[in-house]
């Protein structure tokens, strides 16, 4: 599919025309070239936005964990104070049998209930103390509870064979003190043991913290939207949670139990559909894991409206691009055009005109080299003319050379008749020697002759001068037969003979 696409644009790209090819051409780079810059500024700031989302996310994280801390460490150090309090062990030991002094008693269930009420705030929503069923104040108060009946709990049952100092619970309905309402409370049990006897356990201190408060301390913890952050204990129960309804339907598949207890530090995992980026750390004094995961499009999120910011200002660059790398095309396009159509001009026959050397670019030393090969044929064409006149005048002068010759041997027979026709025989013997010579002188325009020929001239040219000089001239030739027939350049032993 690929191949065949490839084939097409390049049959399409070859039958396009300079210009046009410039223009893809160079539209194809600079749009290459902007989305490869596209792509690293993405990645760069995609790489920035995700240690600034890291960095912000531990900070949150980490104030988070101060809240939840001290909420903790508050509901710990209200169960110390109330463990170490004499009041409340005497009014635990008075709780399991029957008391002496009823004011005794009272005194102490008011300091004790004094003191409870006064731990109680914003915070901590309750503080129950259970007793031993022979006290005279068992349920009788929202601070007081019964022991017996706590015995039959799971949690207490929990907490003993554990061997814990503290055991906190899911959240869970309170009643209110008017017990008209509940309220969602995460509680804290802790066993008060005997002063004589560590072994002795006489009672048990609850302390509930309002759940609301530790979902709120998590949803105050989301730096971005998509982010999750929820408190998970080890039976795998949600103690908080910014978004309970995404945390319930994760803690449904199971993905977040195979998250706890790992104390991950900017790990990635899948939940779900959705990838995140987790950070985990444990509470102290408690079985809890507080978690947080950033989704990874909450990462790439500020890249994306980055690149889109940088994209929607950069459009008018674009544009700009695009329109000076039309002009750029279309200008070197005409150039070559008009050069090529120049040259089918010259082609038909047209060589008068040039072309433009300017700007002095490669195209204008070429238009310059065009130039000046059109003006060499030019004068090429002209020397050719010239040549073909001279040689005109050249071929008449020889036509007329060769007219002269006829003339001449014509008077000279014209002579040697009219001297016969007057018995002047020397005369005509004369003239028929003076026509053989110029015969041979001519030799039909040839410029080498036979070496017997040019003997018979020289001959012809020695009595003609003996006619003159009566005949003291004597011609003596020794020349071997074998050399008669080689040629030699005609007129040359005359000069030697003169």
């Amino acid at each position: 599919m690929i191949a065949r696409l490839w084939r097409k644009f390049r049959t399409a790209y070859a039958a396009m025309d300079l210009q046009r090819k410039l223009m893809t051409l160079f539209s194809v780079v600079f749009l290459v070239l902007l989305l490869l810059f596209g792509a690293i500024t993405f990645t760069n700031l995609a790489k920035n936005s995700r240690t600034q989302l890291l960095y912000s996310a531990r900070q949150s994280q980490q104030q988070a964990m101060a809240f939840l801390s001290n909420k903790v460490n508050l509901a710990v150090y209200v169960s110390d104070v109330i463990y170490y309090d004499l009041s409340v062990h005497r009014l635990v030991l008075a709780s399991a049998s029957q008391p002496d002094d009823l004011g005794n008693e009272y005194r102490d269930f008011y300091t004790v209930w004094t003191n409870l009420k006064n731990f109680q705030s914003d915070t901590i929503s309750n503080i129950r103390l259970h007793l031993e069923n022979g006290s005279t104040y068992v349920d009788q108060e929202w601070n007081f509870g019964s022991f017996e009946a706590l015995k039959e709990t799971d949690a207490y049952q929990e907490l003993v064979s554990s061997e814990k100092t503290y055991l906190w619970s899911a959240p869970w309905l309170q009643a209110t003190s008017s017990r008209s309402d509940y309220n969602r409370v995460v509680s804290v049990l802790r066993l008060i043991r005997s002063l004589n006897d560590y072994n002795d356990i006489v009672s048990a201190v609850q302390i509930s913290l309002e759940a609301d408060q530790l979902d709120a301390i998590m949803h105050n913890a989301g730096i971005a939207d998509g982010v999750v952050t929820y408190v998970l204990n080890a039976k795998g129960e949600v103690i908080a949670a910014s978004d309970p309804d995404t945390v319930g339907g994760y803690l449904q598949t199971g993905a977040l139990r195979t998250l706890y207890g790992q104390d991950m530090d900017a790990g990635r995992v899948t939940v779900g559909k959705e990838s995140y980026i987790c950070l985990s750390s444990t509470v102290s004094q408690t079985d809890w894991e507080l978690t947080m995961l950033i989704p990874l499009s909450a990462v790439y999120a500020s890249g994306f409206s980055a690149v889109k910011t940088i994209l929607l200002c950069g459009i008018p660059i674009i544009l700009c691009g695009l329109c000076l790398i039309w002009l750029l095309s279309r200008s070197f396009g005409q150039r070559v055009a008009a050069l090529a159509t120049r040259m089918e001009s010259v082609q038909e026959g047209d060589l008068n005109g040039t072309v433009t050397e300017t700007p002095p670019d490669e195209l204008g030393r070429l238009g310059r080299t065009f130039n000046y090969m059109l003006g060499e044929i030019r004068n090429l064409m002209r020397q050719q003319y010239e040549s073909g006149k001279l040689l005109k005048q050249s071929e008449l002068k020889i036509l007329q050379a060769q007219i002269n010759p006829h003339f001449l041997y014509n008077t000279l027979d014209l002579i040697n008749w009219k001297a016969l026709d007057c018995g002047a025989d020397d005369i005509a013997e004369l003239t028929q020697t003076m026509g053989k010579y110029y015969r041979r002188s001519l030799s039909k325009g040839q410029d080498f002759v036979k070496i017997q020929s040019e003997l018979e001239h020289l001959t012809l040219y020695v009595r003609i001068q003996n006619y003159r000089f009566d005949g003291r001239i004597q011609l003596i030739s020794d020349v071997p037969d074998s050399l008669l027939e080689l040629e030699m350049m005609k007129l040359v032993l005359q000069p030697l003979v003169e």
